[in-house]
């Protein structure tokens, strides 16, 4: 039963949100506008939630701050999930009210799918590894363009690693031609420099005292150290949320999209709404694992033969996604889900 006296539904937006809002008490409902950098505006917003409130709000890239302005006044808050909203609530009229009053009356109702809203704590270490995934992107990126200078002059190397030891002091000397040269160099600054901060944010990561539970579950994986463990924990959340472990290996955009009619289904490609950081680390470790592991190593080749790299590359993060599923499900260890789940 729903305790809160007042609903409100808001549409936020990055310079200002709309809003819509019933009291039972009285049975009147208000709706305006605020302006998100006017202090004033702000303060008259949050002075009319009187009694038990909550509010409903559609998951953007800027919710952060609203939510914890709200929650640090106590009202509960719900994130809408914004492709699911749409499906309920589509409307032949659509403006900022009109999505502001949907959001309400679904709330009202208890029809409003919704999205975890993780604590602050969990969100800023997601968003510092995300931070740091994204410099080794960048860093990546750099590295590729210096292979690509070194291909456009047609020079080969016979150092399978160029970055350290003897093979960076090789890539040092070599003199190309211009306009590579001044790039090369630019770029191995670049590197070294993001290098440096990675390596910062490295130690940061160690040290810092919030734990999420279950990271210790995910680091007896192979090939997965604290940092790809913590990637893990931190954007799958807890794993209560979903009913299952196909429901999982969705959510990290490792299932193909499926079309049905007529009694004829056709599978496609992986589906992109997802989330895109699991799918990345996922795959990374299984570019790794079939190396090391008889059993993946086994599963590897076996798909290889039948579809190709690409796709064996694939079947087997899912594996590993399903594999993580039941360790955070059932709190084991990767070599006790070896012996619970492969074995069969």
């Amino acid at each position: 039963m729903n305790k809160c006296i007042i609903h409100q539904g808001v549409d936020l937006h990055k310079k200002f949100f709309t809003f819509f809002c019933l009291d039972e008490r009285t049975g009147d409902s208000m709706e305006g506008k605020v302006y998100n950098d006017d202090p004033e505006g702000l303060k008259r917003y949050l002075n009319q939630f009187d009694a038990a409130s909550e509010v409903a709000v559609e998951a953007n890239r800027n919710w952060y701050w609203f939510v914890d302005m709200l929650q640090e006044r106590g009202i509960d808050v719900h994130l809408s999930n914004p492709k699911q909203t749409k499906a309920i609530a589509w409307a032949r009229l659509k403006n900022d009210k009109v999505d502001a009053r949907m959001l309400c009356h679904l709330l009202k109702a208890d029809l409003l799918p919704t999205c975890w809203i993780p604590e602050k704590p969990w969100r800023d270490l997601r968003e510092m590894v995300r931070y740091r995934m994204k410099l080794v992107s960048i860093r990546t990126q750099l590295k590729n363009m210096i292979h690509s200078y070194l291909s456009k002059q047609n020079i080969h190397t016979k150092f399978t690693n160029i970055w350290e030891g003897k093979g960076r002091s090789w890539l040092e000397n070599i003199r190309l031609k211009y306009p590579h040269e001044g790039m090369k160099e630019y770029c191995l600054e670049l590197i070294e420099h993001l290098s440096e901060i990675i390596s910062k944010y490295d130690e940061e990561l160690k040290n810092i005292g919030y734990r999420p539970k279950g990271i210790e579950l995910i680091e007896t994986l192979p090939y997965t150290g604290y940092t790809r463990a913590l990637t893990i924990i931190t954007e799958t959340g807890p794993i209560e949320m979903f009913k299952s472990s196909k429901s999982y290996v969705a959510c990290c955009g490792l299932a193909p999209t499926t079309r049905s009619s007529a009694g004829r289904t056709k599978q496609g490609r992986l589906s992109k709404e997802a989330r895109l950081t699991l799918k990345w680390v996922y795959i990374e470790i299984a570019n790794q694992v079939w190396r090391v592991d008889k059993d993946f190593h086994k599963y590897y080749f076996h798909v290889v033969y039948k579809r190709g790299k690409n796709i064996a590359k694939i079947s087997l993060a899912r594996k590993l996604a399903k594999a993580v599923y039941h360790m955070l499900k059932e709190g084991i260890t990767f070599d006790e889900y070896k012996r619970r789940y492969l074995a069969r």
